[in-house]
């Protein structure tokens, strides 16, 4: 189920091919390192913008890794509209091709200004019964909220990105308030690690961080009960989705 690529994103010599073959090989093997302890995502990587790579490839819009040329995953967000597949607005790949495996996609509700998300994981016409789930915005606060069901006794649990506060990201690194966020587990149990609350005692389970580096755009890491793995690879494919979805979000807005 391919699309069509857009224009090429820049001229590409023979070299800068050779170099984006390199990364497709080398990819298998990164993931396992980068993955150990049956996670599917590593805890801590980057994201990079696709400025320039070979057309004939259909590049996605950015990739996913903890280094830039060692790409692990990517994604194609709602710039790319006119060549979206069946109308999604950004899709998670399970590779560095806009034609990759996809992972997990969502759509912006019509109508609502892009403050409504619908999230599918798996592949259209492959999905498990049940992992569908919506993304809604906080009418008057920089708040987006999910709920989804994860390893923690089979339980739904829910899940805020909040736009952060000083007091509130400065114990994990010091970044401006204007360009953080934090996911926030909002059930409080005995897996709940005290060290990183929130000013209201919800626990911090990641940071999104906005970074100005040349083609690296954002920087994401879980924190916690996000990082030591009981809530899931399910709940763990829903943050990168919703997570990746912000970002298109904000750099939509220009936030």
């Amino acid at each position: 189920m391919a699309i069509t690529p857009t224009a090429p994103y820049g001229s590409v010599s023979r070299g800068g091919m050779h170099k984006w073959r390199v990364k497709m090989s080398a990819r298998k093997s990164n993931l396992k390192v980068a993955t150990a302890h049956g996670r599917r995502f590593p805890t801590k990587f980057n994201i990079y913008r696709v400025t320039h790579a070979p057309p004939e490839y259909a590049p996605p819009d950015y990739i996913l890794g903890e280094h830039q040329e060692q790409p692990l995953y990517s994604f194609v967000g709602s710039r790319r509209r006119a060549n979206s597949r069946e109308g999604m607005d950004v899709y998670l790949l399970d590779g560095i091709l806009a034609y990759s495996r996809m992972l997990a996609y969502a759509r912006y509700e019509p109508g609502q200004h892009m403050t409504k998300w619908a999230v599918h994981l798996g592949p259209p016409r492959e999905q498990v019964p049940g992992t569908d789930f919506t993304v809604t915005k906080d009418e008057n606060k920089l708040i987006f909220r999910f709920s989804i069901k994860t390893g923690v006794a089979n339980a739904v649990e829910d899940f805020e990105w909040r736009a952060a506060g000083d007091l509130d990201i400065m114990p994990v690194s010091p970044v401006n308030k204007a360009s953080s966020w934090e996911l926030v587990r909002m059930t409080n149990d005995s897996l709940t690690d005290v060290s990183a609350l929130t000013s209201d005692g919800r626990e911090k389970i990641g940071i999104l961080q906005r970074l100005k580096k040349g083609r690296k755009r954002w920087r994401f890491e879980l924190l916690g009960t996000g990082a030591s793995g009981p809530l899931g690879q399910q709940w763990e494919l829903a943050t990168i989705i919703t997570m990746v979805t912000l970002t298109d979000y904000l750099d939509s807005r220009k936030l």
